[in-house]
């Protein structure tokens, strides 16, 4: 697939594809791009300890879906169009209601793969009911083309608070539109999937609203060069036979990292037949319900939706 994200796609394959064993401290590289699984869950811790703290304040939180109706076209210009939406209630809430919003917003897009479109939404985390409340008939007024029942507005336990900090967009959907017997199966369209992440870039999908966070870790910023994390205790155990340090090098083919000079694999990871199924059934020909042509599988370490665009790419040991 080639496009304007061709490159940061080509960034994800190689995400932490080395890594280098310090004692018991591995090293890695990482791409620091929203679709890859790894530096995502970085960029969720980040922000949940981001906002934590502002969270604990607020007594009260209310959890608040906007949405409209899908397009199957145009994806750019209607992303636009929420922002521009939400930012002109903002400001009447405030100015013309006297009821500031004191919030968290997201930014959240799924593909209908049964549809054949997309789901741009909102989510809030509100300090206020009245606030909440009144953003809901605010977007309703702004929009009549949204259903009412399509929104929602309640109370929000720590599940909502949870959910708020997890994808911004579903690698994977289920669809019955390529299963026998009416079965839905999981299917990675890539792309779909390619409209979403070109639509969302430069946008953010975390916003603060009606107060300010302290930048120096804000979870758009990049995840880092380099990460750390333990070594698995078998390969501490030998850490005195290495010279100086070990390195570790990713295998599309074996679904493991091994050592360089002994041949060792690192995670000794096994994917289920399930993850199997899912990786070789990545791509746009799933859309038509045929097989993939490369009937090479990959497994790669931080997505799997840009391995399968560069299959080829990767170095296989």
């Amino acid at each position: 697939m080639h496009g304007r994200l061709e490159r940061s796609y080509r960034n994800t394959v190689y995400c932490a594809s080395r890594l280098v064993q310090e004692g018991g401290t591995l090293s890695g590289r990482y791409c620091s791009n929203r679709w890859c699984l790894v530096c995502a869950r970085v960029k969720t811790a980040r922000a949940i300890n981001r906002y934590s703290g502002v969270l604990q304040t607020w007594s009260h939180r209310w959890f608040v879906t906007l949405t409209a109706p899908n397009v199957a076209t145009g994806l750019t210009q209607e992303l636009k169009r929420y922002l521009a939406d939400v930012v002109a209630i903002q400001r009447a809430m405030k100015r013309t209601h006297g009821i500031p919003l004191v919030a968290i917003r997201k930014l959240e897009c799924t593909y209908n793969a049964e549809r054949d479109d997309y789901h741009p939404h909102f989510h809030f985390l509100v300090r206020d009911e009245a606030a909440a409340r009144l953003l809901l008939r605010l977007w309703l007024e702004r929009r009549p083309d949204s259903s009412a029942r399509a929104q929602d507005v309640r109370r929000a336990d720590d599940g909502d608070v949870r959910d708020m900090f997890k994808y911004f967009t579903k690698l994977v959907t289920r669809t019955r539109a390529i299963a026998s017997a009416g079965a839905s199966v999981r299917v990675a369209q890539a792309e779909k999937l390619d409209v979403i992440f070109s639509a969302m870039r430069g946008l953010r999908v975390f916003q603060p609203v009606g107060f300010i966070l302290p930048t120096d870790l804000d979870e758009e910023n990049d995840v880092g060069e380099e990460g750390h994390t333990s070594a698995p205790d078998r390969t501490r155990s030998r850490a005195g036979d290495f010279p100086v340090a070990a390195f570790w090098e990713w295998s599309q083919e074996s679904t493991d990292w091994f050592n360089l000079e002994t041949g060792e694999a690192l995670a000794e990871y096994e994917p289920s037949s399930g993850m199997r199924s899912l990786v070789e059934g990545i791509g746009t020909a799933t859309e038509r319900g045929a097989a993939l042509t490369n009937n090479s599988p990959s497994f790669p370490l931080a997505g799997v939706l840009p391995d399968l665009l560069f299959q080829d790419q990767r170095p296989t040991r």
